[in-house]
């Protein structure tokens, strides 16, 4: 999760869980862009994703397939526009399909959010 946000209109967000409250009803932009802080295991080629969730359910995900072991694979992306109702919850998830672990790099230049309300 994000510890912090730079936000602007009110405390819609809870570092603890993760989650973003769509405050008021209408039409918004979400963007997440995710970068790995390590490098795909040696043993094998990686799959690394992202998804963006409303209410729980994947509404949008993005991909990267690094077929080279032993390589960072490229940040995978996930954006989406659309009608939201106030009281839905917004949250974020990624994984990887790899033979080892991998971590997240760390820290708000390297892994990023946006929620912007386009229009009621």
């Amino acid at each position: 999760t994000w510890g912090t946000l730079d936000e602007a209109g009110g405390a819609n967000y809870t570092p603890g869980t993760g989650t973003y409250t769509i405050p008021v009803t209408g039409y918004y932009s979400i963007s997440l862009h995710l970068s790995w802080g390590s490098p795909a295991p040696s043993s094998g080629a990686s799959e690394v994703k992202c998804q963006i969730k409303r209410n729980g359910s994947i509404i949008a995900q993005g991909y990267s397939h690094q077929t080279t072991a032993g390589e960072w694979p490229d940040d995978p992306v996930a954006n989406i526009e659309l009608t939201l109702t106030a009281g839905d919850t917004i949250t974020f998830a990624a994984s990887q399909n790899t033979t080892g672990s991998m971590d997240l790099q760390g820290g708000s230049v390297w892994g990023k959010f946006g929620i912007h309300l386009i229009h009621r």
